[in-house]
Formats: structure tokens, C-alpha cells, sequence
């Protein structure tokens, strides 16, 4: 589903001098023009690119135009019988965050179901019908390869998810 309430003017703040072209700050995934350009050109759709001015913290000047990237594809597709779970979080975080509400909080290597992944190129995982707010965004490998090809992935750490 699309985010419809985005403020006219969002600001993030960058620390340092190199610009990447994937940030994350505070749970967003945010990404440079020729980031956003890349999925655009390969054919990616089902994404919202949200504007946000990226600015140093140091020096106050505009660093360029950064997007926030929101994946509106959501996909039941965890493998729960594949998949590796955390047994136990400790007494306080199981007692406030119990995996039968949070049970994303309990994965540690997840497996995807392949039939309901396969078409996908970028999504978010639902869990019981719920994206949780610290869920990243998966893409396929095909469009890794294509990043990868153009050099569009400064910033960017890959995890290979296993399908069954």
C-alpha cells in the first residue's frame, strides 16, 4: 500500500563525507537519485519513492536529492518450517515483545517459500498479515545482478535468503 500523509519537507541529516546510495536512518531505507533511477530503468514497479532533502549535519548544505524508499509489494512468504528462529529473546523482551505477536523479532535466517516470491523483484515481508516497521526490503537476484553491473550499491550489504 502507498504512504499518502508524506510531508512536503523531510530533512535527514548525513554524518561524514562519502554518499552512498543506500542509507538507513530510523527504520527508513533511503536512496540517491541514481539509485532510484537504476529501478526505475530496470522495470521495477510496486515501489514509492518519497522525496526527502538530505543535508551535512556539519556544514548545513544540501548533500543532493535522496528518496525514501517504500516497497508497497508485501509478501506472506517466510517458510516457517525453514526458516532458523531465535529460541529465546530473554525474560524482559520475550515478556514485552512474546513471538507470537513479534515473531519477526525471533528470525535469524530466514527462508522464503519460492512460489511466493519468485515474480518479485522488490518487496517487504508480511508476517500474519503485518509488516513490521523494522522489516527490510528484499530484492531478487536479478535485480542484485543489475545493481551490481551498474555499480549502483555503495552502501549496500546483501544477505542471499534461501527459497524452498
Amino acid at each position: 500500500s502507498s504512504i499518502t500523509n508524506w510531508p512536503n519537507e523531510a530533512v535527514v541529516y548525513i554524518l561524514g563525507e562519502v554518499l552512498t546510495d543506500f542509507m538507513l536512518e530510523e527504520n527508513m531505507q533511503i536512496v540517491s537519485e541514481r539509485f532510484k533511477q537504476a529501478l526505475v530503468d530496470f522495470g521495477v514497479d510496486d515501489l514509492q519513492f518519497l522525496p526527502i532533502r538530505a543535508v551535512h549535519q556539519g556544514s548545513g548544505k544540501d548533500v543532493g536529492n535522496y528518496w525514501v524508499l517504500h516497497a508497497c509489494q508485501h509478501i506472506e512468504g517466510l517458510d516457517w518450517e525453514y526458516t532458523v528462529w531465535q529460541k529465546t529473546r530473554g525474560d524482559e523482551l520475550e515478556k514485552k515483545y512474546p513471538k507470537e505477536i513479534h515473531p519477526f523479532l525471533y528470525i535469524m535466517e530466514p527462508v522464503f517459500v519460492w512460489e511466493k516470491v519468485k515474480d518479485a523483484y522488490v518487496f517487504q515481508l508480511t508476517i500474519n498479515g503485518k509488516v513490521h516497521v523494522a522489516c527490510p526490503i528484499y530484492i531478487s537476484n536479478d535485480l542484485k545482478e543489475y545493481l551490481d553491473q551498474h555499480e549502483v550499491n555503495i552502501g549496500m550489504y546483501f544477505i542471499k535468503v534461501p527459497v524452498h
